[in-house]
């Protein structure tokens, strides 16, 4: 009798499955420009953003001055904002500026806290309290200003500033 035959050899291991993209890279193009686009558009609304909140203050006082070259946002409805519906405080009482002392507000049951920026009022700080009694950092209150002419907190038109 003769041996037994050999045991076949085992077969070569299976070559890895083609990555997905391999077959079909159309979808690698559209996929680029789409996070490049998106990407752009990110930068500028960043962009334009920031650009809005660096006007000098020096500015204000021109702007203010001279309404005629101050043009509403595209998307501006005055039917829908709720500060023109809103009756203006008494002329006799107008907007004043101080400089901030923590006693002072103290005594007078000032806000500690500016909400435009959400930043504490430090001692020597220019602050400024609108007709309605509500206190804010003079830069911020003065750029929020620019934009819409009524207190952030209770939306009450502010018919005059001194700058």
């Amino acid at each position: 009798m003769s041996p037994p035959p050999p045991p076949p050899p085992p077969p070569p291991p299976a070559a890895p499955p083609p990555p997905f993209w391999s077959e079909d890279p159309s979808f690698l193009i559209p996929a680029i420009l789409s996070c490049f686009i998106l990407g752009s558009l990110c930068i500028c609304c960043v962009c334009s953003g920031r650009r809005e909140l660096n006007i000098p203050i020096d500015d204000i006082d021109a702007q203010r001055n001279h309404p005629q070259q101050r043009h509403p946002p595209p998307n501006y409805n005055p039917n829908q904002d709720t500060a023109a519906k809103t009756p203006p405080l008494p002329a006799e009482k107008k907007a004043s500026s101080f400089r901030y002392t923590k006693n002072q507000a103290i005594a007078t049951n000032t806000d500690s806290e500016c909400s435009v920026c959400l930043g504490e009022f430090k001692d020597g700080e220019k602050c400024r309290q609108l007709e309605c009694e509500h206190t804010f950092h003079g830069e911020c209150i003065d750029q929020w200003l620019l934009k819409k002419m009524h207190c952030p907190l209770c939306r009450a038109t502010v018919s005059s500033v001194q700058l």
